[in-house]
């Protein structure tokens, strides 16, 4: 066999092994494509861990999933080892274009038709769930326990990359990338609110008392104050009973909308000035329902009592935790009703202060005796006896020595200087 027919059979052999190379790198290309979202999306999760091996692992994997050239180049490495010898120019170069052509540069947060990296800031004040998208998503999903984090590296912040992983869809003009997993903000944020129905104080400049009735029909109203906070350990369960914000404008099939890669919790101040709110209501509807106005007045403080307990067991369980209920203002009624009530409060006292003053009298007569007694005790002390009468009266002294005795003695005890 002649040396141009071996060269002819080595390239025929070297042509079968790059097709069956092209047929293997076609097979795991696909099967990588099925899997690059799942594994995209476990190592998202990887990189929340507090680990630096983790974090750079998971980031080399993402990307090698996420377009990377790494499977082009070793692809391309294999074929010039193959056709180095007889293709080392002109054809080694027609080779190599399409190889290079295949690879797509790096979507943006949504949808795109490249694949730019993706990062959020999760502040101290809230938590972070990254869910796949694909995959088996109770074992997947990851929680950033940022108390924990934020003690023992001493850092303010945590950056969590997005995953993205390529959609072979024909029907479009080309490929899209799109987010391998969803991050789930919720924002831990404590709560303060004094519900009142003035308009120049409480959180708000509008009216947002509490109204209800007594047991007799007679309209009440108050203002609430209460404060709220979730904890960290917590978070979970508050995005699991209130999810996430909706946006009424929002439609079914626009892509920004399918492929969001960040959502957003309802916020603490939302759910409590809806169903917090509302439960604080019902709670105050029910009790001064059920009591007369009288009792509803005097019970008032057993009341708020009650409310804050009912308030703080119903929602501890779903992830919040109410600091305090209370009143923020006085109880208040219409204005007959005022004035009849303000009418009998100053009928009452006036007739305490009565009753007191008749308790009073025996006391006061007691001392006015004594008062008298002491005075006519200090006028006799500083009298010298003698009595200064008009020359033309003439008194017998006997008479003068009987009154002079009569005075200087006690009551009831006065020398009369009549001799039996």
């Amino acid at each position: 066999m002649s040396d141009d027919d071996v060269k002819k059979n080595h390239i025929v052999i070297r042509g079968i092994i790059t097709l069956l190379i092209f047929a293997v790198w076609g097979v795991v290309n696909r099967i990588i494509n099925i899997a690059a979202p799942i594994i995209s999306g476990e190592m998202a999760v990887r990189q929340l861990e507090n680990s630096d091996w983790s974090y750079v692992s998971s980031q080399f994997i993402m990307r090698y999933f996420s377009g990377s050239p790494m499977p082009k180049i070793i692809l391309l490495l294999v074929l010039i080892a193959i056709w180095w010898k007889p293709l080392k120019k002109v054809l080694l170069a027609v080779a190599i274009l399409p190889i290079l052509m295949m690879n797509t540069p790096n979507a943006i947060a949504y949808y795109d038709t490249k694949d730019y990296p993706e990062y959020i800031e999760i502040q101290p004040n809230q938590s972070a769930f990254l869910i796949p998208v694909a995959g088996a998503n109770q074992d997947t999903q990851g929680q950033f326990m940022s108390v924990d984090y934020l003690t023992k590296n001493k850092v303010a912040t945590k950056r969590v990359q997005i995953p993205h992983a390529l959609i072979r869809n024909p029907g479009w003009s080309s490929d899209y990338y799109v987010p391998a997993a969803k991050l789930i903000i919720v924002d831990r944020t404590p709560y303060n609110r004094e519900w009142v129905n003035a308009s120049d104080r409480g959180t708000s400049a509008r009216k947002e008392g509490f109204h209800f009735e007594s047991s007799d029909s007679i309209n009440i109203s108050t203002g609430i104050v209460t404060a709220a906070y979730v904890k960290e350990e917590d978070a979970a369960k508050f995005l699991y009973w209130f999810g996430t914000k909706a946006d009424p404008n929002a439609k079914l099939n626009d892509p920004n909308v399918n492929f969001a890669s960040v959502s957003y919790g309802r916020s603490l101040s939302d759910v409590m000035d809806t169903v917090v709110r509302g439960k604080i209501q019902a709670v105050l509807a029910r009790e001064f329902g059920s009591r007369s106005l009288d009792n509803a007045i005097r019970e008032k403080s057993a009341i708020i009592s009650l409310v804050e307990k009912e308030v703080k067991e119903s929602f501890i369980n779903k992830g919040i935790t109410i600091d305090y209920v209370g009143y923020a203002e006085a109880l208040s009624f219409n204005e007959r009703i005022q004035a009849s009530i303000d009418k009998v409060f100053v009928t009452q006292k006036d007739a305490q202060a009565e009753e007191s003053l008749k308790k009073m009298l025996p006391l006061y007569q007691q001392q006015a005796e004594i008062a008298v007694k002491n005075g006519i005790a200090a006028s006799a002390s500083k009298w010298n006896g003698q009595i200064n009468l008009p020359s033309f009266l003439v008194v017998p002294s006997d008479f003068l020595t009987a009154v002079t005795g009569w005075v200087k003695s006690e009551p009831g005890k006065a020398d009369t200087g009549i001799k039996k």
